[in-house]
């Protein structure tokens, strides 16, 4: 049986995680879509038991980086949209 991945949201609630999540905010802040997915699945192998969003922005963020891709206009985006 599949390990159950647990996120904890900035407010405290829980949700599952979901990879997609993060494929979805990658292509927001510009990153193609194939990008995305080798991210967001790189991401999801770490992920184990319950972690802070915060901590998958941060494991995203370095990915992206890493990639030279969209890290930058992420950034941005949350500055705009999410006030971050």
């Amino acid at each position: 049986m599949a390990e159950s991945k647990i996120v904890i949201k900035r407010d405290g609630k829980t949700e599952q995680f979901k990879k997609s999540k993060i494929e979805r905010a990658c292509v927001k802040s510009g990153t193609p879509l194939p990008i995305a997915r080798t991210v967001a699945g790189m991401v999801s192998e770490k992920v184990r038991g319950k972690i802070k969003s915060s901590k998958i922005r941060e494991m995203t963020l370095g990915l992206l980086e890493k990639a030279g891709k969209s890290a930058k206009n992420w950034r941005e985006y949350d500055k705009k949209k999410k006030k971050r």
